[in-house]
């Protein structure tokens, strides 16, 4: 900072007064204009209604003509400009949108703009943000506007800053600043913002036709619509409201791609244990990031310190995601040339690396505090590139913490370069880049003479590090078995973990017949069963896509009849060889999924009662238990009574 402020803040705060018009255009006008000539351009009539597949392949071109909107406008700058630009705006949505801006939304609708950035941003370009070593005047910083900024701050705030002061502390820093900026950039941000925003929208309504809707084309509009609109929209609300909750869970990684769950803790702390990690993430709840410097050691008291960060600090356990992911381990390595678990040791170190800076294992503890101010309010940490930082950073922590034995060691190493290179952004990894899937995610960006490590885009990185890897089981490995069984054995052990009385689930009787469920757990008279289904998230899912959303919810319709069956032979057969059931007077059947799932009607074959799903993700299901735990008394038999078997 320069005089308590940042380079940039004086002219940003400006330019968002003397701009306003134009970043709500950018906002609220290109966005809607562009959906009207779409649908202009595709010769629609009003009134026209489109089912099935005409409506969802609409909506698909349409997400392609926004991507090539954002394409325009970022394939001018360098991705790290744009990312060092983004960072710098408020996280937040405007409320003039016409759809929701819940926090849920806002996460999504920043993550498509960073990936917008990773995919279309000019990945050669170094000369329009540079360390401020390499620059002799102010007027090479914000496109010659950082002296006029700072005079005029200096007006209105009746301060005497002298620029030449400013520019001379400012390039003490040696941090990178913007150099070929213009006015129009921090509007063109906002206009991103504004084709993500509507790209979320049109993603959204592509997930609904998937799901049954249809659409209808209004006055330059695309709307989505149901034959049962009322419950369709209990439904939409329903399935939004669990994936909110779902999104803001403190441990970030709960579920990847391929359907497994990893178990993660329920708050940060400062001193990581062995694979376990903090990473910053949006800071879309505005929460307060004093706490956590606070359990650190350092007491902030202004704003300006650290209350009003863009990211806040959440946690991530390696060593459950590695074990959660075991099955595919195998499948990996023959993929990518190492195993899963170097790929996890090294991002361990790299994640050391950028939390513990090497000045604060010497003694110096404001290195942390800095350390974490920069990953609290921008995500990443930057690096200058004498010699190869991330690589030596890497390798220094993989010697001094890891204790590996010398071949393990030596493995490791011989690894780090092919996953150094595999996590780095380059121009074949852009085209890879999705933003309706999310990923692949890099972590490292370079610069010229800057190396960005992007600590933000670590937990997308592990979600979807399994795309393009085959999961058809193998008859040496079985793999698809091995996934379903790993995340029926971590449901079991973390309902014994948090003290569930686990009951049996393969019954026997006598004659020889059987049932099996996954989980089983007592509470009081009340006999809860767990079928669980760990089927592998589609990619086309996210897009809505009409057979793999019917696919998806036909697998699930089977895993709960499976569990009603469990049901029915309990109330049946109470008692048998291995069992005794005559304490329940009612089984609760209940569907265990890694992922928050569609339920597509409102009947008690999916809902539990109105407000309880019976297909619930692991975290749902330990709420549902400790809910009926609170509320089981002597008087609840009275009450369920009425419905023995």
């Amino acid at each position: 900072m320069i005089f308590g402020l940042e380079y940039y803040q004086p002219l940003f705060i400006q330019l968002s007064e003397s701009r306003a018009r134009q970043i709500e255009d950018a906002l609220h006008g290109k966005p809607p204009a562009h959906r009207a000539k779409f649908v202009h351009d595709q010769k629609r009539k009003t009134g026209a209604v489109l089912r099935g597949n005409a409506a969802w392949q609409l909506l698909r071109e349409y997400c392609v003509s926004l991507e090539g909107r954002m394409r325009e406008i970022l394939r001018r700058h360098s991705v790290y400009f744009w990312i060092h630009l983004y960072r710098r705006i408020g996280v937040r949505l405007s409320p003039q949108h016409v759809d929701k801006t819940d926090q849920h939304t806002l996460a999504l609708v920043r993550q498509h703009v960073e990936l917008a950035i990773l995919k279309f941003a000019n990945v050669s370009r170094t000369s329009d943000i540079v360390r401020t070593r390499h620059l002799s005047r102010a007027a090479d910083v914000l496109g010659g506007k950082f002296a006029k900024s700072w005079i005029k701050f200096s007006q209105s705030s009746n301060q005497n800053i002298d620029v030449g002061e400013a520019f001379a502390a400012l390039k003490k820093t040696d941090q990178s600043v913007l150099t070929d900026f213009n006015a129009s950039d921090l509007v063109d941000i906002y206009r991103v913002e504004g084709f993500a925003y509507e790209y979320w929208r049109a993603l959204s309504a592509m997930r609904a036709i998937g799901k049954g809707a249809h659409l209808r084309i209004e006055d330059g509009e695309m709307l989505t619509e149901h034959d049962d609109e009322p419950k369709f929209s209990k439904l939409i609300t329903a399935y939004d409201t669990r994936l909110d909750v779902e999104a803001h869970r403190v441990d970030v990684i709960t579920s990847s791609t391929v359907g497994t769950w990893v178990i993660g803790g329920k708050n940060p702390k400062p001193v990581m244990p062995e694979g376990m990690v903090v990473v910053p993430v949006y800071n879309v709840a505005q929460a307060d990031a004093r706490p956590w410097f606070a359990t650190l050691g350092f007491k902030l008291d202004t704003v300006g310190e650290g209350a009003a960060t863009n990211f806040v600090p959440a946690r991530l356990d390696l060593n459950n995601y590695l074990a959660a992911h075991a099955y595919i381990a195998s499948a990996f390595e023959e993929k990518k040339g190492y195993s899963l678990k170097n790929y996890v040791r090294i991002i361990w170190a790299l994640c050391h690396f950028n939390l513990f800076p090497e000045e604060f294992l010497r003694g110096d503890r404001n290195a942390l505090l800095t350390a974490h101010l920069q990953l609290l309010r921008r995500g990443y940490r930057t690096y200058h590139r004498t010699g190869n930082p991330t690589y030596e950073g890497t390798i220094d922590r993989i010697r001094r913490f890891m204790n590996l034995p010398h071949d393990e060691e030596e493995r490791l190493r011989n690894a780090l370069p092919q996953i150094i290179s595999d996590i780095t952004l380059k121009p074949e990894t852009q085209e890879k880049v999705a933003l309706w899937s999310h990923g692949p995610r890099p972590l490292l960006i370079l610069h010229g003479d800057v190396e960005l490590v992007d600590l933000q885009g670590l937990p997308m990185n592990l979600a979807t590090l399994f795309y393009g890897i085959s999961l058809e089981a193998k008859p040496k490995d079985n793999a698809q078995e091995s996934r379903g069984g790993q995340f029926e054995e971590t449901v079991r052990q973390q309902l014994a973990d948090e003290g569930y009385e686990l009951v049996q689930r393969k019954p026997r009787l006598s004659d020889g017949r059987n049932k099996e469920t996954d989980a089983a757990v007592r509470i009081g008279n009340l006999l809860v069963v767990c079928d669980c289904t760990s089927v592998h998230r589609r990619l086309d899912i996210e897009r809505g896509s009409i057979p793999g959303t019917a696919q998806r919810s036909e697998k699930i319709r089977q895993k709960i009849e499976q569990a009603f069956e469990f049901m029915q032979f309990v109330k049946e057969n109470r008692l048998g060889t291995n069992f005794d059931f005559t304490w329940a007077i009612e089984v609760i059947p209940i569907v265990v999924s890694p992922f928050v799932e569609w339920l597509w009607d409102d009947s008690e074959e999916l809902w539990i009662d109105s407000k309880t799903p019976r297909v619930m993700t692991p975290e749902e299901l330990l709420k549902f238990l400790a809910s009926l735990k609170k509320r089981h008394a002597p008087t609840i038999g009275a009450r369920l009574l009425k419905r023995l078997f």
